[in-house]
């Protein structure tokens, strides 16, 4: 029997002899025959470690202040950062970005005439994620003022607060002027939130009364903003007067009038503070008491009524204190 007729005989002889065919077709023209066996040097290995790459974090930035005319070289210190990471502050490009570890950036702050104070320094890695912080404050150029609003206050003003008296949100400023005809009075400028000001509305005092300085806070904590006046400063009998505010402008004394200062005299200034996270605030009072200068500290019942509560003399040889600034210079 002939080849050709074995092949034509036999199907499965036929697919081997392809199939032989083929095989050997890649080996007769030079090509080699992967081997795909479990031991081949083809083996892939394991996949790689695509999980995704810890968020940036920002620690420092150096230095914490720079002109908002821009070309201060900033220094983000922190963990996280990536080759190509970009950097804004205050919304705009930081330029000539190097990252010079997973750890340390340097930019240079772009000009942002119109901004000053603490602003959003943000690091944004190829793979997107980013981070902010304010760790840096443009500061002004140049330090100037537009031209000052005049307000009428009829007879000399003696002190002036500022504050939200009729609660629309927008400041007010509180006149205290000397008296007229033997009545002194307190003056609101109703603040138009544009640094002018609309209507004035006046409290008068009880005739007799001489203030001399004021401050302002919440003493009864219904959310107006209330008045301490200290009166007849000068005299023997020094007084301090609480005005309730009515959220309009104006105010009503409170119940029970003027508070002594029985062991001060010649109150200079006055400030109101909340101490210890109380609702509660004091009143605080410097001033002069056996020739010595002195902090007074009244204690408000919640409704405004004030009582001595401590008085403390002023270390050294201090005479006399014409100013008062409260503060918490030991974090307590």
């Amino acid at each position: 029997m002939t080849t050709l007729a074995r092949v034509l005989s036999a199907c499965g002889a036929l697919a081997l002899l392809v199939g032989l065919v083929r095989c050997d077709a890649g080996i007769q023209r030079g090509y080699p025959t992967p081997d795909l066996s479990m031991d081949s040097d083809f083996d892939l290995g394991p996949p790689p470690d695509l999980s995704p790459r810890p968020a940036p974090t920002i620690s420092a930035i150096a230095p914490p202040l720079g002109p908002n005319a821009g070309g201060t070289r900033l220094t983000l210190t922190g963990a996280g950062f990536q080759a190509g990471a970009a950097v804004t502050v205050a919304g705009a490009a930081c330029s000539n970005v190097t990252v010079v570890s997973s750890t340390s950036v340097t930019c240079t702050t772009p000009a942002r005439p119109k901004t000053c104070g603490a602003v959003s320094v943000m690091l944004t890695n190829p793979d997107m994620q980013a981070v902010t912080s304010d760790l840096f404050t443009y500061s002004p150029t140049a330090l100037a003022f537009v031209p000052g609003t005049s307000v009428p206050n009829g007879a000399g003003s003696r002190s002036a607060v500022w504050a939200d008296f009729d609660g629309d949100g927008k400041n007010d400023v509180a006149n205290l002027s000397a008296a007229v005809a033997g009545v002194s009075s307190v003056s609101v400028q109703l603040g138009k939130g544009d640094g002018s000001f609309a209507a004035t509305k006046q409290t008068k005092l009880t005739a007799g009364q001489d203030p001399a300085v004021m401050a302002t806070g919440d003493l009864n904590d219904d959310g107006a903003q209330d008045l301490v006046l200290i009166l007849n400063a000068g005299g023997v009998s020094p007084l301090v007067l609480v005005m309730l505010g009515q959220k309009d402008g104006t105010f009503k004394p409170v119940a029970g009038g003027p508070v002594a200062l029985t062991r001060s005299s010649a109150p200079t200034a006055v400030a109101v503070a909340t101490s210890d996270n109380k609702a509660k605030p004091f009143v605080v009072i410097s001033g002069t008491s056996s020739g010595r200068a002195s902090i007074d500290v009244l204690q408000n019942d919640g409704a405004g009524v004030l009582s001595m509560l401590t008085q403390t003399p002023v270390a050294g040889n201090l005479t006399s204190a014409s100013h008062l600034v409260l503060a918490d210079p030991n974090g307590n």
